[in-house]
């Protein structure tokens, strides 16, 4: 139900402006030169099916969420990345009497055994399986458009004439 209302939907609004392009023969004569009065208003132009599916995809919610998790995936892989470094740490304490005792720490990570790059490894590998993802879902949503573009591509070629 959900797949209905993202694609049919826009799909039905758009339906009256969908044109197939169809070759045709230049006008006979010279070719007419175009000025800034006469130029066509980008609000004007015709809607392909590949700009239709385009607006589609960039706008669909399950494309948007896979970029989203894409680029989450990628700061876990920079936050993994970050083990590598020193890393300081400061504790303040109160002591009695009204003292106060600071200790500030600067840690190294000389040897991990191995944890530091299997993390960042882990990371990387699930980073590229976002990535993937996006494409997936992209093609998820051509498909989906595809099959409900089909049934009215042919009443759309038929108003064309």
């Amino acid at each position: 139900m959900h797949l209905i209302r993202t694609l049919v939907l826009p799909c039905l609004l758009l339906q009256p402006m969908l044109v197939v392009a169809q070759p045709s023969d230049p006008a006979p004569g010279p070719p007419a030169t175009q000025t800034a009065a006469t130029a066509a208003d980008p609000r004007d132009e015709t809607l392909t099916l590949d700009r239709v599916m385009d607006q589609v995809v960039v706008a669909h919610p399950s494309v948007m969420a896979a970029r989203i998790r894409a680029f989450a995936s990628g700061l876990g892989k920079q936050a993994a990345e970050y083990g590598l470094y020193p890393s300081v740490q400061s504790d303040m304490a109160r002591g009695g009497g009204g003292a106060q005792n600071s200790l500030l720490r600067l840690t190294q990570p000389v040897y991990s055994f191995g944890r530091l790059s299997s993390a960042i490894d882990a990371a990387g590998a699930r980073e590229q399986v976002a990535l993937f993802q996006i494409g997936e879902a992209i093609v998820q949503v051509q498909v989906s458009l595809i099959e409900i573009m089909e049934p009215l591509g042919d009443r759309i070629y038929r108003a064309t004439f």
